[in-house]
């Protein structure tokens, strides 16, 4: 099993990217995001700017606690505490978002068709929690069969935590293929086919942004995997601890 320490990191980790920093995220940077935008006395560049930020902090978020989820799945010992805080950081997040909007532009804007799209939203992204765990679980019962050990290495999947970060950023990978697939239907229908180049781009860039944001966040993931276990030696086992 994991020792007190890395169980602490495991949870101070956790707690930090699947709940405090997305708390952050909506409530300061989403405020300034708010307020710079509906106010021309500041630059068009800095709603941009803060818009960009908040979104590489919400996708790094993203990676980091499917990182700290997937550690703590590939080990029995870890209590049901560390998947609670991981599946509730969703509908928690929603809430915040709704309550901001709330706050700044009046019950008018809780209509049904918003109401609609952050129950469908939250719905998905609980969706893809429960797969990762699901394949972070799957992992080890396969490591387990087959008494893999609980070596960690970087674009390596010998060890099961290995294993475990490379197929999670899987999952993460593949979830960001099928909003931009949504997003890319839902322009599709409502505005048409693309009718020049800027259109075009505009359509097909959330691709390979997609594609650039998994390859750093399975990195970060890994990072984040590193910083949780330590340097372990590659022949470690839940019993030897």
């Amino acid at each position: 099993m994991p020792t007190h320490i890395q169980k602490r990191r495991l949870f101070v980790i956790l707690l930090a990217t699947a709940i405090i920093l997305p708390l952050i995220n909506t409530f300061v940077l989403g405020v300034a995001l708010t307020i710079t935008s509906s106010d021309i006395v500041y630059p068009e560049i800095v709603p941009e700017i803060i818009g960009y930020a908040s979104e590489i902090l919400s996708v790094a978020c993203l990676f980091a606690s499917g990182a700290a989820a997937a550690v703590a799945m590939s080990y029995r010992s870890c209590g049901a505490v560390y998947y609670i805080i991981y599946l509730v950081s969703p509908p928690l997040i929603y809430l915040a978002m709704i309550t901001l909007d709330r706050i700044f532009y009046g019950s008018s804007v809780l209509t049904d068709q918003y109401i609609s799209y952050c129950i469908t939203s939250c719905l998905y992204e609980l969706l893809r929690s429960v797969i990762l765990l699901a394949v972070a679980r799957l992992i080890r019962r396969r490591a387990d069969t087959k008494q893999r050990d609980y070596s960690l290495e970087l674009f390596s999947v010998k060890g099961r935590l290995s294993r475990a970060i490379v197929f999670s950023s899987l999952v993460l990978f593949i979830s960001l293929l099928l909003s931009s697939l949504t997003e890319t239907v839902s322009l599709l229908v409502e505005v048409g086919a693309p009718i020049n180049t800027t259109e075009l781009i505009y359509l097909v860039l959330p691709y390979p942004t997609a594609l650039v944001y998994s390859l750093l966040g399975y990195l970060l993931m890994y990072l984040v995997a590193r910083l949780i276990v330590g340097a372990q030696p590659a022949n470690i086992s839940e019993k030897s601890i």
